[in-house]
């Protein structure tokens, strides 16, 4: 016959979605005896199916055997490693998927003008050399900037792009 043992019949795979949307980690159990958990970067989130104390999150599944993980919505403190775990029991060892990595983009932040915060006009001399910055923070991937001419013409030139992380050191600030 087949395997004795427990044994995975899905397994999660590495995931990237956007932050607010929803994300579903596959885990699907053969011959299950034991008792279904996932873990987030080590730590046990518990063997209740609704998993209290992770409000968004729920081991989905109409069958015992089907633990997927669902989180909805993602928020970007979702990042990190998961892993499907069950335990065992009457003599069957416990079983593990592979750690899966759960990445999370975001949108980044309506770019602005530094110049412009305190106010839309800006006067300057006909010939005088003028330096605009444009921000947008809180982007994953970062923002890409390009700036356009009161006639609709993309300006390239004398133009520079600067990203940074920012302090939660998941997203960037693109200037």
């Amino acid at each position: 016959g087949g395997p004795t043992g427990q044994y995975f019949i899905s397994t999660p795979t590495n995931i990237t979605v956007n932050s607010g949307h929803h994300a579903r980690l596959s885990c699907t159990i053969g011959n299950m005896v034991g008792t279904c958990q996932w873990t987030r970067d080590g730590f046990a989130l518990g063997t209740d199916r609704n998993l209290p104390g992770f409000a968004r999150y729920l081991m989905a599944g109409n069958k015992e055997n089907i633990c997927d993980l669902t989180i909805d919505p993602v928020l970007t403190l979702d990042e990190g490693v998961y892993q499907c775990q069950v335990s065992g029991g009457h003599g069957v060892a416990p079983i593990s998927s592979a750690p899966v990595t759960l990445s999370v983009n975001s949108e980044p932040g309506k770019p602005y003008i530094v110049q412009g915060k305190e106010g839309d006009i800006m006067e300057v001399q006909e010939g005088d050399e003028v330096e605009l910055v444009c921000q947008s923070q809180g982007g994953r991937p970062p923002a890409e900037m390009q700036w356009w001419d009161g006639e609709g013409r993309r300006i390239v030139s004398d133009v520079s792009e600067h990203v940074m992380r920012m302090e939660d050191r998941k997203t960037f600030k693109t200037i």
